[in-house]
């Protein structure tokens, strides 16, 4: 690589990123794209291989399109596992298929047959493939090992291990053999993918190395080593040596079987579990794949005499033909399989210079661009990376890794493939490990080329990102031993020597100028990060490397390990490796100081072996603000001298600072809001009551080293989990009563560490991370007032585990369902850019008796939740699982009111009344079910009945285009609480919109869920008080804010949803309208309140012995008993009776609800609202993108009128995409939904072998998809495995086969034990599909019985079977009656304008009638005519407009008038504060 030359190197500012689209499965003129690709552009010198780039492209296009026209996709084509070796065929047979297309005779032998050579022949089909299929008798069972017996060309006879073995074992005789491994109960997943990390940190580990003695093993592995990468910073693993492979010393390269986990390391389900504790620590996983050679020993150097799959001229080295259609079934199928199977996250290419060229890149080594893709390019192969990289991210899209190991410097390697790249994530870069071996090795000390270091960390290929490190695995001299020379005495000398004190300087500077300078992504080899001398053994015998770094290690191999840690939590912080920006400040040779900026932290090193370097002016122009010295590798903790001071401030003097810097040492300086003065450690309480914690109060630190020195304070944890310290560095303990102690995760005994100040979680685990700066600091930047600032003292959280921003995945849910949990692939996720991950369903949990949020509806996959914000708001199109944003444009709705004939919308009495909804969530600001998509929905349907609408939320997270726009004081749970308000008006097409305003405070930010903890799954212990803190917010908005200077008055309509805002109608009712001297009316006495109920079965309940009502919520002993029911508080119970009107969301469900069984014990207080006339049901709308004429997803669109053509051709489709017999006259039934018992899963299971058995006169198919409980999902596999053609079960979710599924069915499954209002039926009745339901809630309320559906009553499974049985016969016998009830229920209207006209409706009965609760007005004061007292000093004074002083009301309520000279932002009314003893406000 000295020789190259490289363009773009990064040192100027880097451009912006470009934008490609993907093509997925169009391939169709991708070639011609290339032409006018920029990739050209960044290197001007790909111009001299422009045709060959342009012509392998095409050649690539061309390999999709044979793939596709031959084997119905990519995907299809890559689950080979399913045809070839064993598996099990339609009618459930056991099937074993392998190709051989030269054997003339082959036979499978094994322990089911005693082996024995002649029992068991295999038939050849077409195609080269022979087969056996055992239909009676002896077959193989779990853990049964075989091989294949074959007879060669040559007459020989040859046994070899099946290609598509997934297990491999010994024989008797000690020969491998392979295992048929179907496991009884397979591993059972408990944890999904983490997302991945914008700063990728790898540790590279060999499973086999986790042992002291011996070969290590998956298991010893996941106990001893991962928690230890945890613990040392890194987000994730690079596992080398996983498959099979013979010579053990190897590392895994000699390859013998390819599916199959090393069985020196352990079985699959290990492999398994190993994985998904990984990901449970939120840590990715990427595995090494060998895919240019195999083993000689390997079956697949010569499986049937004819070297089937290496290439014919190179078959000495045994290298793989990817050139061959098999060979590529095979790699291909490879990856899907650990990526399906073993849900690993990516992998890494290993000898991926050997994939592309054929010499092995000895002719690429020269340099030119001609050489690169001259003849000794393999185009072959690199087609092959071309094709891996393109099916790893349609897999596992935005989160799939792929590292290529190519040392030539090929250009393109790590582009998209759109662009003419290979399409590679990231390259293995070795420019770094080799700069410092050749200097170490060859160059003095003082003789280095700080120009030269400078470039060879810096120069890259064009937007082509690297990982990068210090020294790599397997090599024979590590650099500590570089470092030491000829003195083998790092184990042995404790004392200080001039040689050691030099290897320890050097190999911090190293790391931390590779860290900073040289790579989009780090890694380390096991043992770098503490400095082990001994090169990784990978013999039976010896020494190991990389695990035993404990209390016997030496002193300086633990100061090395704790500098490491410091360095990932740097990063972890301030972001260093996702940061684009990079830029050489300095390179002085005289000084032999490098200084370079990676985003906003610059970095300076000092090469120089004896001198310091003594006010070295760095320029500093990216960070004009002060900087704080973070981190520096001479701290006394790492084994330096202590030369510098710590948290030592740098101001710059026009872009310039001055820095000293002792020899051979570095330092990391970050902008001063930054750090803070100090460290705070925080304990998440819920956290810690659910691991059973003594009481925060009883627990303390016991700092053992504080700055570098030796310290033995004790310092108390306060009761909501926060301890601050005035240092910069610590050590400590966590203690607690009698002998309770906090352990580090993987490190027994040992102490926490912290490095720099700042803002720390302490997780119950025993992990302790570091806030990232984005949530410290940049939130103050963005979001607060400078006047106010927001503490984060609660849940700081780790983009490393969760993605950015707090997605809320799973409600209140602690399952989480894997991402790829399915049957069968869908071909309707064929576009990458149009997949989205599967996430579990809300599942309710109830902590001392303490219920939370549970959506109505399946959850979003789109990774929106809290913390995600769009760049453009739009209205909801769907509120089920995964569903997209669109804008109703005004053709939809007037084809909408064409199609319901709606000519008119019901005008409302009190429009001009402004609407503020109080909610929990909306979308797409936050989500975790069906209520934030309802509340999106007002905040699109309300504006247009010309309201003002304001909806108030929780700020979960950052929202850009918020601006502060004021504060208030609110008393709540014994003192008083600061809330900042954040604002932010979206604006629909129409020039209508909705203001939002965030309520900002510490409270809000979690990393988990919005409600609970996603790694505990239990409720936060604090929500009583966050959600009555959003009520009281709420209730202060109209008061204090004027949103874009419109005053809202007092006349208002609150919108109260769910139990989270279900105190707003109690506050108002007990604190607001309450009279009191300075207001003898109240206030808002003219405001009335809806209280909007989606299920009854989540009602808020806290136990009142920890939350008593007056002192904690501040309300008068009059509403105590509106809220306490059983010894607990309840939050509905208080909104039931003190709502103007309780809203629910289906008739039917409103009567439901009114029952001991529906009510959930609330029963008769609903009874009483609605003897009251105060309680109605009003069923939820659906939007415009569910309409068969304009839905873009359909095969064909139709209308009521082509309904017959139109759902005949979606059919065909869909029974075609998903492996069914297309049968055009064949009933097609379909389910979609959670697999839960709610759902009435257990219904459809019980009557589906009636159902699906009756094949003769009137036979049916079967479409079922969801994800949830794991026992309806193993109902799933066995329909489709025993119904083969007739039955397609898909464990998971996808928006886009729901589309298919309601369009193409003939009827919609919904035997729901209770369902508040329902969706998809709706949508099933808007397309044709004809819904078989429960008649419960809001299905009975949506589908007509006989007319544009069936109902069945009451639930059990016989009523089930006479409903379906009645849609059977009606569609086979009265095809006429059939097309009359399509028709019936496609003319029927559920779009969300209806469900308005029944709200604007309820409005004004609410606003005609009294307040639910009457308040009796203070008698009025005669009016003196004395003058009044001066205000005592401190009282709260309200503050008046001339208008508000003359009266003039109107001038009043408008917006101020801007001053000249003062800011325009709203003057902020008079806080509100509340008094328990009087119940009054002050």
């Amino acid at each position: 690589w000295l020789k190259f030359e490289f363009f773009g190197v990064a040192m100027a500012a880097p451009r912006p990123p470009l934008r490609v689209q993907s093509t997925g499965g169009n391939v169709s003129g991708l070639a011609t794209r290339v032409q006018r690709t920029t990739v050209f552009d960044l290197d001007p010198k790909l111009e001299e291989v422009r045709d060959r780039i342009v012509a392998r492209v095409s050649r690539y296009e061309k390999w999709l399109t044979d793939i596709a026209s031959s084997e119905s996709g990519m995907e299809v084509f890559a689950e080979g596992w399913n045809t070839f070796g064993f598996h099990r065929g339609p009618d459930g047979s056991l099937v074993f298929r392998e190709w051989l297309p030269a054997a003339r005779q082959v036979f499978l032998i094994g322990d089911f047959n005693g082996w024995n050579h002649g029992t068991h022949p295999l038939v050849k089909e077409t195609l080269g493939r022979w087969k056996i299929r055992f239909l009676g008798g002896a077959e193989p069972g779990h853990a049964s090992r075989v091989r294949v017996r074959i007879e060669t060309p040559a007459g020989e006879w040859v046994e070899r291990v099946p290609v598509w073995s997934r297990a491999v074992a010994p024989d008797a005789a000690g020969a491998p053999a392979g295992v048929h491994w179907w496991p009884p109960f397979p591993y059972d997943w408990r944890h999904s993918r983490p997302a991945r990390p914008h700063n990728l940190r790898f540790y590279e580990v060999h499973v086999g190395s986790a042992a002291d003695i011996g070969i290590g093993s998956f298991a010893r592995f996941r106990e001893s080593v991962l928690p230890r990468v945890l613990q040392l910073g890194y987000n994730a693993i690079i596992l080398a040596g996983v498959v099979e492979h013979c010579e053990y010393a190897s590392g895994g390269r000699d390859v013998t079987a390819l599916f199959a986990p090393s069985s020196k390391l352990g079985n699959p389900e290990e492999l398994k579990e190993l994985i998904d504790v990984a990901h449970s620590m939120g840590i990715i996983v990427v595995m090494d794949v060998v895919h240019t050679q195999v083993s000689p020993a390997s079956s697949l150097a010569n499986t049937d005499g004819a070297f089937a799959y290496t290439h014919p001229d190179r078959s000495a080295g045994c290298a793989l033909d990817h050139s061959r259609w098999e060979v590529l079934r095979l790699l291909l199928s490879n990856l899907k399989y650990f990526m399906e199977a073993f849900r690993v996250d990516g992998f890494r290419f290993k000898d991926g210079t050997a994939m592309l060229y054929v010499d092995k890149g000895a002719a690429a080594a020269s340099g030119t661009y001609s050489d690169y893709f001259g003849p000794q390019f393999d185009e072959a192969g690199g087609l092959y990376l071309m094709l891996a990289n393109e099916l790893v991210n349609r897999l596992h899209p935005g989160g799939a890794v792929t590292i290529i190991e190519e040392t030539t410097g090929v250009p393109t390697l790590c582009r998209p493939v759109q662009e003419g790249g290979f399409g590679g994530f990231l390259r293995m870069d070795n420019r770094a490990a080799s700069l410092w071996t050749d200097h170490l090795t060859h160059v003095r000390d003082e003789g280095w080329s700080i120009g030269h270091v400078a470039f060879q960390l810096m120069a890259k290929r064009p937007r082509e990102k690297r990982v990068t490190f210090v020294e790599e695995m397997g090599t024979t001299t590590p650099l500590v031993n570089l470092l030491l020379g000829d003195q083998q005495s790092w184990k042995l000398t404790t004392a200080s020597s001039v040689v050691c004190d030099r290897a320890v300087a050097l190999h911090k500077l190293l790391r931390l100028a590779t860290f900073g300078l040289a790579g989009e992504a780090y890694l380390t080899t096991a043992g770098v990060e503490y400095g082990d001398p001994v090169p990784l053994n990978l013999s039976l015998e010896g020494p190991r490397r990389g695990w035993n770094v404990a209390a016997d290690a030496d002193p300086r191999q633990s100061c090395l390990q704790m500098f490491d840690t410091a360095l990932m939590h740097a990063d972890e912080r301030f972001g260093i490796l996702a940061s684009e920006h990079e830029h050489c400040a300095l390179a002085d040779q005289s000084n032999m100081v490098l200084a370079f900026e990676r985003g906003e932290s610059l970095f300076v090193c000092n090469f120089h072996p004896t001198e310091t370097a003594a006010g070295v002016a760095v320029e500093c122009g990216r960070t004009a603000e002060p900087l704080v010295l973070a981190l520096h590798t001479d701290e006394r903790r790492f084994g330096g001298a202590g030369r510098l001071r710590e948290l030592e401030t740098y101001v710059p003097t026009a872009g310039v600072i001055h820095v000293t810097l002792p020899p051979r040492s570095g330092l990391v300086l970050v902008p001063h809001d930054s750090l803070e003065s100090g460290i705070r450690v925080t304990v998440e309480a819920a956290d810690a009551a659910a691991m059973r914690w003594p009481d925060l109060n009883q627990l303390r630190l016991d700092i053992v080293e504080a700055n570098g020195a030796p310290d033995c304070r004790r310092v108390p944890l306060r009761g909501d989990g926060l301890v601050e310290l005035s240092l910069s560095s610590a050590t400590f303990f966590v203690r607690g009563p009698g002998e309770w102690q906090l352990h580090p995760t993987g490190a027994v005994g040992q102490p926490f560490r912290v490095h720099f100040p700042g803002d720390y979680e302490l997780t119950c685990v025993g992990v302790l991370q570091p806030a990232p700066r984005q949530l410290q600091v940049e939130v103050r930047r963005k979001n607060v007032h400078p006047d106010l600032m927001v503490e984060v003292t609660h849940g700081i959280a780790n983009p490393s585990h969760t993605g950015s921003g707090t997605a809320d995945v799973g409600g209140s849910s602690g399952r989480h369902a894997s991402n790829h949990d399915r049957i069968r692939f869908n071909p309707f996720e064929s576009n990458a850019s149009e997949r989205e991950d599967v996430v579990p369903d809300a599942v309710e949990h109830n902590i001392a008796g303490t219920s939370t949020q549970a959506p109505e509806e399946e959850e979003s996959g789109d990774g929106t939740g809290g913390g995600q914000v769009f760049e453009m708001r739009a209205a909801v199109s769907s509120y089920s699982a995964l569903s997209t944003v669109s804008h109703a444009t005004a053709e939809q709705r007037n084809l909408r009111r064409h199609k319901t004939g709606r000519s008119d919308e019901h005008l409302g009495k009190h429009t001009d009344v402004p609407i503020v909804s109080v909610t929990s969530e909306v979308h797409p600001f936050s989500k975790s079910g069906g209520l934030a998509l309802v509340a999106s929905s007002y905040a699109v349907e309300f504006p247009r009945r010309n309201h003002l609408f304001v909806c108030v939320s929780p700020m979960y997270d950052d929202v850009p285009d918020a601006h502060y726009i004021g504060s208030t004081s609110i008393w709540l749970a014994g003192s008083h609480h600061e809330v900042a308000y954040f604002h932010q008006f979206v604006e629909e097409e129409d020039g209508q919109g909705a203001d939002y305003i965030f309520v900002a405070h510490g409270c809000y930010r979690r990393p988990g869920g919005l409600y609970h903890n996603a790694k505990l799954g239990v409720e936060y212990e604090d929500n009583l008080f966050r959600f009555a803190l959003l009520s009281l917010a709420a209730l202060e908005v109209p008061l204090v804010l004027r949103p874009r200077g419109l005053y809202l008055g007092e006349k208002i309509l609150f919108i109260a949803n769910d139990w989270q805002s279900a105190l707003v109608p109690v506050y108002m009712a007990y604190k607001y309208r309450q009279p009191n001297p300075s207001k003898p009316k109240g206030t808002y006495t003219d405001a009335r309140c809806l209280y909007v109920t989606h299920n009854m079965g989540y009602q808020g309940q806290y136990p009142e012995s920890r939350f008593p009502i007056g002192p904690f919520l501040g309300l008068p002993e009059a509403a105590h008993g509106h809220l306490r029911f059983h010894d607990c508080i309840n939050l509905a119970k208080g909104a039931i009776i003190t709502s103007d009107r309780v809203i629910t969301v289906s008739p039917t469900y409103a009567q439901e609800i009114q029952t001991l069984h529906g009510g959930f014990g609330l029963d008769g207080f609903l009874r009483a609202k609605g003897d009251q006339l105060r309680l109605a049901g009003i069923l939820n709308g659906i939007d415009d993108g569910w309409d068969p004429m304009t839905d873009p997803h359909l095969v064909r669109n139709y209308d009521v009128h082509s309904v017959e053509q139109g759902k005949a051709e979606c059919k065909a489709a869909l029974q075609k995409s998903l492996g069914l017999d297309v049968e055009a006259n064949t009933l097609l039934l379909g389910f979609v939904g959670r697999l839960a018992w709610q759902k009435g899963i257990d219904l459809l299971e019980a009557a589906a072998p009636w159902l699906l058995d009756s094949r003769g006169k009137w036979p049916v198919q079967l479409i079922m998809m969801g994800h949830g409980d794991r026992e309806y999902t193993e109902f799933l596999q066995w329909a489709e495995a025993t119904y083969s053609g007739q039955v397609c079960g898909y464990a998971g979710f996808s928006p886009i086969v729901e589309h298919h599924m309601i369009a193409g069915c003939d009827v919609l499954l919904m035997p729901s034990r209770y369902e508040p209002c329902g969706l998809p039926q709706m949508y099933a009745l808007q397309y044709g599909t004809l819904p078989v339901v429960h008649a419960t809630g809001g299905l009975r309320d949506s589908v007509r019985d006989g007319e544009t559906g069936f109902h069945f009553a009451p639930f059990e499974v016989e009523g089930f079977k006479h409903a379906l049985y009645r849609a059977v016969e009606r569609y086979n016998i009265d095809k006429d009656a059939w097309r009359e009830m399509q028709v019936a229920a496609m003319t029927c209207d559920f779009y969300w304008p209806r469900a308005i006209d029944e709200y604007e409706r309820h409005i004004d009965y609410t606003f005609e009638g009294q307040p639910a609760i009457h308040v009796e007005p203070l008698p009025a004061k005669p009016v003196s005519t004395r003058l009044r007292k001066r205000p005592k000093e401190g009282s709260a004074v309200p503050r008046l407009s001339p208008a508000e002083k003359t009266g003039d009301q109107k001038t009043a309520n408008a917006a101020p008038e801007p001053r000249p000279g003062v800011s325009t932002k709203p003057e902020l009314q008079p806080t509100t504060a509340f008094d328990v003893s009087n119940g009054h406000q002050v």
